[in-house]
């Protein structure tokens, strides 16, 4: 109960659905960037979600090369996010970009000791 009155009768006459509304219109009154200035100068720790678009275009990822941009074998551009460890001695690296559905099926098969004739049975019955 104690909670309640410490946020003053706003807080202990208004239902949370209602106090919710009216801080969702408060919010909505400024662009989200100002609500954190205005916040964190008021000691209140804040920030910005980011969502995926954002994150990638940030200029900290992309000078941490967290999201690096390779050449698809379709010949169009793909982002991808790198490895996020980056070691002196043994860096990760990203080489080639996603296989192509199917690419290595045939390899697959073949190593689980299915026959050519096999094979070319799944893909007559569109098995594979």
């Amino acid at each position: 109960m104690d909670a309640l009155n410490t946020y003053g009768t706003l807080a202990g006459n208004l239902h949370i659905a209602e106090m919710s509304s009216l801080i969702d219109k408060a919010f909505l009154s400024r662009p989200a960037k100002e609500w954190v200035k205005l916040l964190n100068e008021k000691e209140i720790d804040c920030t910005l979600v980011s969502d995926y678009a954002d994150l990638a275009a940030d200029p900290q990822v992309i000078a941490n090369e967290y999201v690096i941009e390779l050449q698809h074998r379709a010949g169009i551009p793909i982002k991808y996010v790198s490895p996020p460890v980056k070691l002196s001695k043994t860096p990760g690296h990203i080489d080639s970009t996603a296989l192509e559905f199917g690419q290595h099926t045939e390899e697959v098969l073949l190593a689980a000791n299915y026959t050519w004739d096999q094979i070319a049975e799944f893909r007559k019955n569109h098995v594979i």
